[in-house]
């Protein structure tokens, strides 16, 4: 192999992962402004965290999700938010992928 068409080659893998680095933050980007925009919707429309903060328990999962989103598939995710409903603790909160 030429030494023009290996570096032809390394240019172009390099590309490749520059794009699929790209993805990723931006998926991972997505999916922290879909909890921001839940979370907004929790403090505006909760009947009990419209007046209260939420819990502290309930920011820590938030937190530990935000770092395991690269990690985790959309299937996953979509699971983790319905988790995070089920911590503030009443049948009506739920999320609808």
């Amino acid at each position: 192999m030429s030494m023009k068409l290996r570096a032809t080659l390394f240019i172009f893998v390099l590309h490749l992962a520059g794009l699929a680095a790209c993805q990723s933050d931006e998926r991972t980007r997505g999916w922290n402004v879909d909890i921001d925009a839940y979370i907004a919707a929790v403090k505006r429309d909760h009947y009990v965290y419209r007046s209260e903060a939420l819990p502290a328990s309930f920011q820590a999962l938030v937190e530990q999700l935000r770092k395991k989103i690269p990690a985790y598939s959309d299937q996953r995710m979509l699971l983790e938010l319905e988790h995070l409903a089920a911590q503030l603790g009443d049948g009506h909160t739920y999320i609808l992928p």
